[in-house]
């Protein structure tokens, strides 16, 4: 009876191990690095920033231009904090996963891709002391 519970826990234990294995092997996979696509106007549709504020602080954000960008235009921006996940994007697979519903809790940004396809530049910005921006976190 001892030696099956040994090799019952032994085998959740392995299997556990390859979950995460494959796991972290998958998230190059899922994540991308922003592409160097620039808008009809010329620049750079994704581009990360510092903002300095009054204090001193430097803040991390991240600016989102929609492709059809032209030179003079004047567009609305909507600005989101977030305290994780800032930079992260998703690739075709991570798309996929993302609508199968198993990236749950993980940030699948498709607000970001509709707003910009709406005419929108999308700012998130870490927010003070969290992700890449500096500073205390506030309370």
């Amino acid at each position: 009876m001892f030696k099956r519970l040994v090799k019952l826990f032994g085998g959740l234990i392995a299997a556990l191990v390859l979950i995460v294995v494959a796991t972290v092997a998958a998230s190059g996979f899922i994540y991308l690095e922003k592409p160097r696509e620039r808008t009809t106007a010329g620049m750079l549709r994704y581009t990360s920033e510092y903002l300095l504020m009054s204090d001193g602080t430097r803040i991390a954000i991240d600016i989102d231009l929609p492709k059809l960008l032209k030179p003079g235009d004047k567009i609305p921006a909507l600005i989101k904090g977030t305290p994780y996940w800032r930079a992260s994007r998703l690739t075709f697979l991570g798309v996929a996963v993302a609508e199968l519903g198993l990236l749950r809790g993980l940030p699948t940004e498709p607000d970001v891709i509709l707003l910009n396809d709406r005419g929108y530049a999308v700012i998130a910005a870490d927010t003070r002391g969290t992700g890449a921006s500096f500073g205390a976190k506030s309370r």
